[in-house]
């Protein structure tokens, strides 16, 4: 019984080891974020004018969930 008890908590410490570990290495490997600017955009909706508003934000200089949130808002006040 006591055996069981040692080897149990030998590898609970080995598990809270790896896990500390993994957290302290995976952020430093991870690389930095691309900053990508593209030129083409599409921006699906139910209505076509929630479409284009949506467009229309990502013109706007707005990012993507921007473009989103417009064409959400739209389709839920064509469909109120």
């Amino acid at each position: 019984m006591k055996k069981k008890l040692v080897v149990l908590g030998l590898l609970a410490v080995v598990l809270v080891l790896v896990i500390v570990g993994l957290c302290l290495w995976l952020p430093s490997a991870s690389k930095e974020p691309d900053n990508h600017v593209y030129t083409r955009a599409a921006v699906a909706a139910d209505a076509k004018q929630c479409s284009k508003i949506g467009r229309d934000a990502l013109r706007d200089g707005g990012s993507a969930v921007d473009a989103a949130i417009a064409a959400l808002l739209c389709v839920g006040l064509m469909n109120a």
